[in-house]
């Protein structure tokens, strides 16, 4: 993670502190060992989701406030309190990451996916964070990880394309519409 220095500018707003060179911007960043060096612009939205301090609107940045109980959201890339922290297990990268309150709700875009909250693995151990291209969906209106439904004793009815819950005999959803 890094942090870009800010100072007050002549009207008291927080601004990004900045050297011009010419037609060039540059931005002073500081590692989490207290490592400064000088990027330009280009690097800052390479790193976007790797600046704690740094909110985005549209093609702008500009600093964000943060104190000792924020965290950056390692989904969204937007600040919240760690008091409405949640830990999830990531499958892509092996590793719990934390995410704010609205991607754990209503899941997000990260790149060309769409991540959200493993409903299965809610019910059965750790929350985990997943592509929705690897999950799957069960006949009550969820999705879970494919890993999970399997492991967990789920069945799958080849009729509609759909896990059930393993306290039913046959597929609720079949049963149903052939009564």
């Amino acid at each position: 993670m890094f942090v870009l220095e800010t100072e007050r500018n002549a009207q008291g707003k927080l601004v990004f502190s900045k050297e011009k060179v010419g037609k060039k911007v540059f931005y002073l960043a500081k590692d989490e060992r207290d490592n400064v060096v000088t990027v330009d612009s280009e690097w800052v939205w390479e790193h976007e989701y790797d600046i704690a301090n740094l909110g985005v609107s549209g093609s702008h940045f500009y600093p964000v406030k943060l104190s000792k109980h924020f965290l950056k959201c390692e989904a969204c890339g937007k600040p919240f309190s760690t008091d409405d922290r949640r830990s999830l297990y990531s499958k892509d990268t092996l590793y719990d990451i934390d995410i704010c309150p609205h991607c754990y709700e209503n899941g997000c875009r990260v790149g060309s996916e769409y991540y959200f909250v493993c409903m299965g693995c809610g019910e059965y151990s750790d929350h985990c964070w997943v592509k929705a291209s690897d999950c799957v969906s069960d006949v009550d209106g969820g999705s879970m990880c494919k890993e999970i439904a399997e492991g967990s004793g789920w069945g799958y009815c080849e009729n509609c394309n759909m896990y059930y819950n393993p306290y039913y005999d046959n597929c609720p959803k079949c049963s149903s519409d052939n009564n």
